[in-house]
């Protein structure tokens, strides 16, 4: 958080559902943006945090990001 980020795209600690929480979202002056997200689906049979993950995204270039998208008709 010492970064220089734009303030206001600072998001931090933000439940997304039952099972996932965003722990930081947050963008600097070159437009990168990082995203942290914490994961803990609850499985039936399963031990608790069994399934338990953190995924760290950089995004390099958020107005053309690389994803692929497959058309309709593709498959």
């Amino acid at each position: 958080m010492k970064k220089k980020y734009k303030t206001e795209s600072v998001v931090a600690n933000a439940k997304l559902n039952d099972a996932s929480a965003l722990v930081l979202k947050c963008q600097d002056k070159k437009d990168r943006r990082v995203l942290l997200i914490l994961t803990n689906p609850q499985v039936e049979g399963a031990a608790e945090n069994e399934n338990i993950s953190l995924r760290l995204s950089y995004i390099e270039k958020t107005d053309a990001p690389d994803i692929y998208e497959i058309k309709s008709g593709d498959f």
